[in-house]
């Protein structure tokens, strides 16, 4: 028979999570806490390629979710002869300019790299910010929402709140990769342009689905929205944040600070 333990809620019940000491972590990253005091959902925002973290800064910020901190994270391979540039693995065949096909080495060697560091900024976030995993939630771009999927599906906090993907998937090199000991069970949402033609065939997109789906378990389902007429580039319509706003909405947890000041409250231990 299953015990359970009810104890009056302390006092001292967190609201704003301690800062985040950026010489702990292996990444550069922007930290801002909840608008309205109450640290208690965390959204890591990961930029795409090319970019910084500054304007997924002031995304998060702009979002203004309640209760939520955001951290926008800098990704940690700089390109070369790019000022300001920066990559989640490494992208660009350095003797033509172009970029690298998928199987290249270097991209999964650099995409590994990433994962261990962001295993390392969670794990920072949990044990010294207080923040519980299903309460840390990721949104990437292109290629940052494809290290957003790889954290979610393959990283150490097995079981992250969710994640939001502007067009980003897992990497073609991990499609083949076998079915984790403990499949994600959460929540998963994809948007994409109907003219962004680097993501190749309806076909080949089904792939990518089916990729990441067979790392979940059987109850997560996996949203893709396509956004008629938008090319590769972040959320600009009503449509597509009206979808992300939705979404958010059914995940996000909230305290209700009103029932904590009451005198007769209790948390429930099991």
């Amino acid at each position: 028979m299953q015990h359970l333990n009810a104890e009056p809620l302390p006092r001292d019940y967190r609201v704003k999570a301690p800062l985040p000491d950026s010489k702990k972590v292996n990444l550069k990253f922007i930290f801002k806490p909840s608008k309205d005091g109450i640290d208690y959902n965390l959204i890591i925002f990961l930029h795409g390629l090319g970019d910084t973290e500054a304007s997924f800064a002031k995304l998060g910020s702009d979002m203004n979710i309640p209760q939520t901190a955001i951290l926008a994270v800098r990704a940690p391979f700089p390109i070369p002869l790019i000022e300001d540039a920066y990559q989640w693995f490494p992208s660009f065949d350095m003797n033509t300019g172009y970029l690298l096909p998928p199987g290249a080495p270097e991209r999964m060697r650099g995409l590994m790299e990433t994962r261990g560091r962001m295993d390392q900024l969670i794990d920072h976030m949990i044990v010294h910010c207080g923040f519980k995993q299903r309460n840390i939630y990721l949104f990437g771009f292109l290629n940052g929402g494809t290290v957003a999927m790889d954290t979610l599906l393959f990283g150490k906090a097995r079981q992250l709140g969710g994640v939001i993907s502007i067009g980003g998937y897992l990497l073609e090199e991990e499609h083949g990769s076998s079915k984790v000991k403990e499949p994600y069970n959460g929540h998963i949402l994809i948007t994409r342009g109907s003219k962004d033609e680097s993501l190749g065939s309806e076909s080949f997109i089904r792939e990518r689905i089916n990729a990441i789906e067979k790392q979940c378990s059987s109850s997560t389902r996996v949203e893709q929205h396509v956004i008629q007429g938008k090319g590769q580039m972040m959320p600009n319509s009503a449509e597509e944040w009206k979808i992300i706003n939705l979404f958010l909405s059914k995940i996000i947890r909230l305290r209700n600070k009103e029932m904590e000041s009451m005198s007769d409250v209790y948390t429930v231990n099991m």
